[in-house]
């Protein structure tokens, strides 16, 4: 005996909306990886953690790691160095890289409230 379509097409939406999430989470543990990598590596190398290694931070994740379950990561970051909008606007006038700038104004108003 087989499983009604709607059922079936049910348990088939249900299963897509859980590997989004997956992947979502992924992503997201990826760029948390890195960015913890990135400043481990900076401290222990003997170097204070200033504003050019959020910057060169921010320049080395991918649009596709920056949304809004990142930027509020990014937030305490930037606040807790203390990066303030002027800062982070010239950081942003000078990318080079459109799909990075576009990825960045997107959670701006996240970051800078």
């Amino acid at each position: 005996m087989t499983e009604p379509q709607s059922l079936t097409q049910d348990k088939s939406a249900e299963f897509q909306q859980i590997s989004e999430k997956i992947r979502a989470d992924q992503v997201l543990n990826s760029a948390l990886d890195y960015i913890t990598e990135f400043i481990r590596q900076v401290i222990e190398n003997g170097h204070n953690f200033t504003n050019n290694h959020i910057y060169i931070l921010l320049l080395h994740l991918t649009p596709g790691q920056i949304n809004q379950d990142l930027a509020s990561y990014l937030k305490v970051i930037l606040d807790e160095f203390g990066l303030e909008r002027p800062g982070f606007n010239r950081f942003l006038d000078g990318l080079n890289d459109k799909e990075l700038f576009y990825a960045f104004q997107e959670i701006r108003h996240i970051l800078y409230p």
